[in-house]
């Protein structure tokens, strides 16, 4: 076993061990490892495409997206969100041309932090403005240790793998800042006709809803959607109220197929 993934086995099973137990963290005989389980477990294995460069996001993403990561100044913060091996944040930095009126703008460019669970290469950029932050499920990392952005970005990153989803939007929304957009691929035909469309979520009501059909059910927020992606946008902070989801099932697929059921919150 790889190094690094070894580590991450370790502190996976640390980590749902503390919120499972024992037996379904492990999966032992006789026993069934929950979706939540199976989901975190294979995020850890890291069988990922991991090497997605700048390019791939302005090429899948909408045309908005380049317009929101050439608006961005010093003052603002680009948080990649299940970043692979960080390439995007780096090319950003590095390659990257930023106009200003006068020209060539190398200063004018926002911070960028990259988000990502396992990282092998030890070469990331040491770019005064970039950040890795590695290790740890995004669900984990403290608030104040990520801090407010305005643009958020995940190409089949977190959202496409994560168990807790409800508790990763509300967390992106927690952060995002009023004026900020987070882009969230949906579908990649370069990828086998990849797509999150594909996951179901079982809604308290009755219905049953594609991911972008569930996202355009949370009020205080704007969807827009593009050809392989959407574009999600603070309406009223007030208003926003994810609703609770448990994982039910979950394959290996990439990305995999899963299906959620809303919960109802405790004190309702």
């Amino acid at each position: 076993m790889r190094a690094g993934l070894q580590i991450a086995v370790l502190f996976l099973g640390a980590h749902l061990g503390a919120g499972l137990p024992v037996e379904t963290a492990r999966g032992e005989s006789g026993t069934h490892s929950s979706p939540c389980a199976e989901a975190y477990r294979d995020v850890a294995e890291n069988n990922f495409r991991v090497g997605r460069n700048l390019e791939s996001y302005l090429g899948l993403f909408s045309p908005e997206f380049e317009q929101e990561i050439r608006r961005l100044g010093p003052q603002h913060h680009w948080v990649d969100l299940g970043a692979g091996e960080g390439l995007a944040v780096e090319d950003y930095l590095t390659h990257f041309i930023k106009y200003s009126a006068a020209g060539p703008d190398e200063q004018g460019k926002a911070r960028a932090t990259a988000i990502s669970y396992i990282v092998t290469r030890q070469d990331f950029t040491r770019h005064e403005k970039a950040r890795l932050l590695k290790g740890r499920f995004f669900e984990d990392i403290p608030n104040e240790e990520i801090g407010k952005f305005d643009l958020a970005t995940d190409l089949f990153g977190i959202a496409a793998y994560t168990p807790k989803l409800d508790v990763y939007l509300d967390k992106v929304l927690r952060l995002l800042n009023e004026d900020g957009s987070l882009f969230i691929a949906v579908g990649n035909p370069g990828l086998g006709g990849a797509s999150l469309l594909k996951n179901e979520f079982h809604t308290s009501d009755g219905k049953t809803l594609n991911f972008v059909e569930w996202f355009k059910t949370i009020a205080g927020i704007e969807v827009i959607e593009h050809k392989n992606s959407m574009q999600i946008r603070i309406k009223d902070r007030l208003l926003i109220k994810v609703p609770r989801l448990i994982l039910q099932s979950t394959d290996r697929a990439r990305p995999p197929l899963r299906v959620f059921r809303e919960i109802p919150r405790e004190g309702r």
